[in-house]
C-alpha cells in the first residue's frame, strides 16, 4: 500500500525535474487536486499570458490575421519564456498522462513551443522537426483548431526565415499562406478570416480577385458578405464619389481627404492632423462611435480639419456603409475633380499625398511617413 502511495510523488518529481517548470507554489495547492492536475498547473504557469507565439514581427495569430492586440501584463510578461523547457514540460505531460483530457493540448503546446524555439534563434525546421510535426498535422484524432493553429506557427516562421523586405513581397507570401490554409482546413473560418484580412490591404486588382474568391468560397456567410463590400468598395475607385448628406461639388478643384475615425484610436487623428498642412487639400471627416455627441465635443476640442459629420452606427452606420469602410480609421483620395483616386489612403499616406498634390518630402514628411505600409 505504501509503495502504491509513492509512485504518483515520484512520477511527479520526474515529471518537474525533466521539464525544468518551477514547482514552488505546488505545496500551497489543495490536497485533492489530482497528479496531472498539479502538472497541467506546473505546465499553464510557465506560458506567458499572451500565449505561445511564434513571432516574427507578429503572432502566429496577427501574422494570421487573428489576432493583433495587447502585451500580456505583469512581470513574467517582461521575461523570456523558456521556450525549451515549455515543450519538454508538454511533451513529458502528454507521454506520462496519454488519457487525460489535457493530453491533446498538451501536445499542441509542445508543437507551438517547437516552433517558438526554432523562431526565437532564426532557425529553420530540421529534417526531424518537419517529421514529428508533419505527423501531428496528419493525426486526425487531434482538434482541427488546434492543428490549424500549428499550421499557421509553420508558415509564420517560414515568414520570417524568408527574409522579405517589403509589403509587396510579403502580402504574396502571406497570401498563400491563407489559401493554404483554407485548402487544409476548409471548415475553419480563420483561414478565410486571414485572406480577407489581406485582401483589404492589396492593390485593387489583387483586392477584387481575393473578394471574388471568397465570395464563391465556402467561407461563413458574414465573411462571404464583408468579401462582397471590399469588392463594391474598390469597384467606387475610379468613379465620382457621391456621398449621401454631403456635397462633394462644393470640394471641387481642390483634393479630398475623406476620412472615417474613432475616439478610440487618437493616433491615427494624430496623422489625419498633420496631413492638415498640405496644399490644396480640404477634407471631411465621418465619425462611427455610436456617442454623436461625445464625438462631436471631442472634435471640437482637438481641432480636426474639416467638416464633421456624425455616422453613429459604427461600421455599419448609414454613412460607413455607403463608403463601405473595410476599417474604422480609413482614408479615401479624391482629386480634384471628385474622382475617388484610392479608398487605401490609410497606407503611405504621405507619401500617396505628396506625390497627389506635387507637395515635398520636406514640407510634409513626418516620423514613420504616415505610418502606413
Amino acid at each position: 500500500m505504501k509503495k502504491q502511495q509513492t509512485m504518483p510523488f515520484l512520477r511527479l518529481i520526474s515529471f518537474f525535474l525533466s521539464s525544468q517548470i518551477p514547482v514552488a507554489f505546488a505545496g500551497s495547492m489543495p490536497r485533492e487536486i489530482s497528479e496531472a492536475g498539479l502538472a497541467w498547473a506546473a505546465l499553464a504557469a510557465s506560458i506567458p499570458k499572451k500565449g505561445i507565439a511564434v513571432n516574427s514581427g507578429n503572432s502566429p495569430m496577427a501574422a494570421h490575421g487573428l489576432d493583433h492586440d495587447g502585451p500580456a501584463a505583469g512581470a513574467r510578461a517582461r521575461q523570456t519564456p523558456d521556450w525549451n523547457a515549455i515543450m519538454a514540460g508538454a511533451r513529458n505531460f502528454h507521454k506520462i498522462f496519454p488519457n487525460d483530457q489535457r493530453a491533446a493540448e498538451a501536445r499542441k503546446i509542445e508543437m507551438m513551443a517547437l516552433l517558438s524555439v526554432r523562431a526565437s534563434a532564426k532557425n529553420r525546421l530540421s529534417r526531424a522537426d518537419r517529421l514529428e510535426i508533419d505527423a501531428y498535422l496528419a493525426d486526425t484524432t487531434m482538434p482541427d483548431t488546434d492543428r490549424f493553429e500549428v499550421s499557421a506557427g509553420i508558415k509564420n516562421l517560414e515568414l520570417q526565415n524568408a527574409g522579405i523586405k517589403t509589403w509587396p513581397d510579403s502580402l504574396r507570401m502571406r497570401t498563400g499562406h491563407a489559401r493554404a490554409l483554407m485548402q487544409e482546413f476548409p471548415d475553419d473560418h480563420r483561414g478565410y478570416g486571414y485572406l480577407l484580412s489581406l485582401g483589404r490591404s492589396s492593390d485593387s486588382s489583387s483586392a477584387k480577385q481575393i473578394a471574388v474568391e471568397l465570395i464563391h468560397s465556402p467561407a461563413p456567410e458574414k465573411i462571404r458578405q464583408s468579401a462582397q463590400s471590399l469588392l463594391d468598395q474598390r469597384t467606387m475607385e475610379g468613379k465620382p464619389l457621391k456621398i449621401d448628406g454631403i456635397d462633394m461639388d462644393r470640394f471641387k478643384g481642390k483634393f479630398v481627404i475623406v476620412y472615417s475615425w474613432t475616439i478610440r484610436r487618437p493616433a491615427f487623428l494624430g496623422l489625419i492632423k498633420r496631413l492638415a498642412s498640405l496644399p490644396e487639400t480640404d477634407f471631411a471627416g465621418i465619425n462611427i462611435d455610436e456617442d454623436a455627441e461625445a464625438a462631436a465635443q471631442f472634435a471640437r476640442l482637438e481641432s480636426l480639419p474639416g467638416e464633421q459629420y456624425y455616422d453613429g452606427g459604427g461600421r455599419d452606420g448609414p454613412l460607413a456603409s455607403l463608403l463601405r469602410f473595410q476599417l474604422p480609421t480609413s482614408v479615401y483620395l479624391v482629386d480634384k475633380d471628385g474622382i475617388l483616386l484610392d479608398t487605401l489612403g490609410h497606407t503611405s499616406t504621405f507619401k500617396k499625398l505628396s506625390r497627389l498634390v506635387g507637395a515635398t518630402g520636406k514640407n510634409t514628411a513626418t516620423p514613420g511617413n504616415g505610418g502606413g505600409r
